[in-house]
């Protein structure tokens, strides 16, 4: 190969080389709009409903929920579809993990929500032409809130403070009868609970008529708490 040959081939051979790497960057600079993100798969815990009230309702979860969190209400757990959906109000702080629902509406196309019929019953979804009725025992799916250190919190102690947090006068006094039944001793915080005390101090709240829903169910739950102590219930004799 003389000399004249040798310089054609160089440069051929660096003629190639550019071009292939304008190919390849002109390759690498695609169009935004058409790359394909992959959004990060949320972590979802599944609980059930137990119990529906117009366009309210009650869930309880496996773990905490965060307030403000959306819940899908689905027939079937590994449904991907709900039926409808809600958004969490307020969250037990410990166990149970309930959550009170509201602002309950249809979520597929096609699907109304009928609150006329209800009458505490559950919420009625026209799916299609075909009526499904929003009750206890459907599935509530949420997002799981974010990991965090948590230390280890008296449940009754826990239900007076969010009593307390709650406001309002019904909460209030259910926390003040509540918290008279603590036996705070030397050690304040981590004093004992006098259960029988517990269960007669909230008996007379049971006779309400009408009660916020989220101070009744906070405290169903003081009473449930003292009656898995197995107390003995003080018969008051009205004057």
């Amino acid at each position: 190969m003389n000399l004249r040959t040798r310089s054609i081939v160089r440069l051929l051979t660096g003629v190639f080389l550019v071009g292939f790497a304008l190919i390849s960057r002109s390759g690498s600079a695609q169009d935004p709009n058409r790359i394909r993100v992959y959004p990060p798969t949320l972590r979802t815990q599944v609980g059930i409903v137990s119990h529906v009230v117009g366009d309210t309702a009650w869930i309880r979860m496996p773990s905490p929920v965060s307030a403000g969190a959306r819940v899908e209400f689905l027939v079937g757990r590994d449904d991907r579809v709900p039926v409808a959906i809600g958004q969490v109000r307020w969250s037990a702080p410990v166990a149970p993990y309930e959550a009170y629902v509201t602002d309950i509406r249809a979520m597929r196309s096609g699907h109304t929500v009928k609150k006329e019929d209800n009458e505490g019953m559950g919420l009625s979804i026209d799916a299609d032409g075909a009526e499904v009725q929003l009750a206890g025992g459907f599935m509530a799916r949420t997002a799981m809130p974010p990991a965090t250190e948590s230390e280890a919190v008296e449940p009754v102690r826990a239900n007076i403070r969010a009593l307390r947090m709650l406001g309002g006068r019904t909460a209030t006094a259910i926390a003040d009868a509540a918290e008279r039944a603590l036996n705070a001793g030397s050690g304040g915080e981590d004093g004992d609970v006098d259960y029988t005390a517990l269960r007669n101090n909230l008996r007379r709240f049971e006779r309400l008529k009408e009660m916020p829903p989220i101070a009744e169910r906070l405290m169903n739950r003081l009473t449930d708490i003292a009656d898995d102590h197995g107390v003995v219930i003080a018969m008051s004799v009205a004057p």
